[in-house]
């Protein structure tokens, strides 16, 4: 993670959930089994061997393609960034409860949301306690906010699994009180499953919140989010919850000045939410001012009491900066003992 990102795991936690109903969040969702379980996950460039791929569709040529044969070059075609081809593959491969599993994990990856629940169906009905499981997870933070009842259904039998019951918690908490999108995407927002806030936040009403957290949604996916948060700002210039979102937008896109000024605006509209301040505290640190970042952290700390989560702030930007320090004290003392830095040239 970033730390131009750090901030926005902190304050989807704390600052806006709090603004709206005051949830507490977890910041992971732990695979019981160790397989993926991120929905519209990143996919990663990866190395591969073009002759393996060449050997497969070459075996398949002569043999059938194998559900064995289809996963294998499905995972190559993953690893180099196309999940669109890996389903290809996947598609035509005989039938299997790996080759299944494989195709819904695509499917949610290309955000085919309708195909993926199609396939996640009857895999949580199988035999298979473990797929059950994964695939009863899936189907509940896929529905969760078009269909919140039998969202809450799947994620109480994901529950069942020692694996997921503490993921699942926040989510279910949620959805025994409101079915708010907006609430909703908050929860998959702080469990980083983005593709699926924007998909919960279609559901939503047209509001200043909803349109800004789009927004950043969608510049996490590396999409445009502008269009979104120009009409929430419009929308909702004096809302502190909107120009904090949108100091993250920017804060994602590197535009550090930006953010910076969103942020001031926001504490500037809300001066007594200490949550502002420690991330106005974040925006200062990115423009490598650690004094006034540390300035208004502890200010955070001082606002909200003690706060545990403050503190941490404070501590983590004071082990930065004494990191940094210790750097630059070994490039002094390198270049005060390297005879190529000290030697000064011949005339």
């Amino acid at each position: 993670m970033t730390r131009a990102r750090a901030g926005v795991w902190l304050l989807l936690s704390i600052a806006l959930v709090a603004a709206l109903g005051g949830w507490h969040l977890f910041s992971s969702l732990p695979s019981a089994d160790g397989a993926q379980v991120v929905v519209g996950a990143v996919v990663v460039k990866d190395e591969y061997d073009p002759a393996s791929l060449y050997r497969i569709e070459a075996d398949a040529g002569r043999d059938g393609w194998t559900a064995d044969r289809a996963l294998a070059a499905a995972r190559l075609w993953t690893r180099l960034g196309s999940p669109a081809t890996a389903a290809v593959y996947l598609e035509r491969a005989d039938d299997s409860l790996a080759v299944r599993r494989a195709l819904a994990e695509t499917y949610l990856v290309l955000g085919e949301w309708a195909r993926a629940q199609a396939v996640l169906t009857p895999l949580e009905r199988t035999d298979d306690d473990g797929t059950a499981a994964w695939a009863a997870l899936q189907l509940g933070l896929l529905l969760s906010a078009s269909q919140p009842d039998d969202a809450r259904l799947y994620l109480e039998r994901a529950s069942v699994d020692t694996g997921y019951a503490r993921a699942v918690s926040p989510l279910l908490a949620v959805l025994a009180v409101t079915s708010n999108p907006t609430r909703i995407a908050l929860v998959l927002a702080q469990i980083e499953q983005w593709a699926l806030v924007e998909y919960a936040l279609d559901n939503a009403a047209d509001d200043p919140i909803a349109l800004a957290l789009t927004a950043l949604a969608r510049t996490v996916q590396g999409k445009d989010g502008v269009a979104h948060l120009r009409t929430a700002l419009l929308w909702a210039p004096d809302d502190p919850q909107v120009r904090l979102l949108a100091g993250l937008v920017y804060r994602e896109r590197e535009q550090y000045d930006a953010s910076l000024s969103a942020l001031i605006m926001a504490t500037a509209l809300d001066p007594d939410d200490p949550l502002l301040y420690a991330e106005l505290g974040t925006a200062y640190q990115l423009h490598g001012d650690l004094v006034t970042a540390e300035r208004w952290l502890q200010y955070a700390v001082a606002l909200s009491g003690g706060d545990a989560r403050f503190v941490d702030r404070v501590e983590a930007l004071r082990g930065y900066e004494q990191t940094l320090s210790a750097a630059l004290e070994a490039m002094i003392a390198g270049e005060r003992l390297s005879p190529s830095v000290t030697t000064q040239p011949s005339p």
